[in-house]
């Protein structure tokens, strides 16, 4: 049913959630785990100052570490995983690689920012469940 599932994974508990419910999944329908994480670029305003390659490269090595954890949590699994870490707003990134990557689900977790936050730019796993192509679950 499914053979390419995407993961939306930023460290939160709903997050974890969602990669459980994810490796589950692979497991039963011998898929494979794409594990995202998406980041918010620079903006404009910061872009060309001194201090904006320290703050890109920082943005870039906390992905990596959040896409190692989650693929931590997998091994020794016979899951096939691959990793994205995606610049861009969230909701865009993971409908793009979904998309690129030929997925057939994504798994989302049901927040992953506070609560104040998600209300004030919109919850990612909104966006993606109202913009997907393809079935979308998300985890309490």
């Amino acid at each position: 049913m499914f053979t390419n599932i995407l993961v939306g994974y930023d460290g939160s508990g709903y997050s974890e959630r969602a990669l459980g419910y994810a490796q589950d999944l692979a497991l039963k329908y011998h898929a494979q785990i794409v594990i995202a994480y998406a980041f918010y670029p620079l903006p404009n305003a910061l872009l060309g100052s001194p201090y904006s390659e320290k703050i890109q490269a920082h943005a870039i090595m906390a992905g990596e570490e959040i896409v190692n954890k989650a693929r931590a949590k997998l091994a020794g699994t016979p899951v096939t995983i691959a990793t994205e870490l995606l610049e861009g707003p969230p909701a865009e990134a993971l409908l793009r690689v979904a998309e690129t990557r030929g997925c057939d689900l994504i798994v989302l977790g049901s927040r992953g920012m506070g609560t104040l936050k998600a209300s004030l730019l919109g919850s990612v796993s909104d966006k993606v469940l109202h913009n997907a192509t393809i079935p979308v679950l998300i985890v309490k």
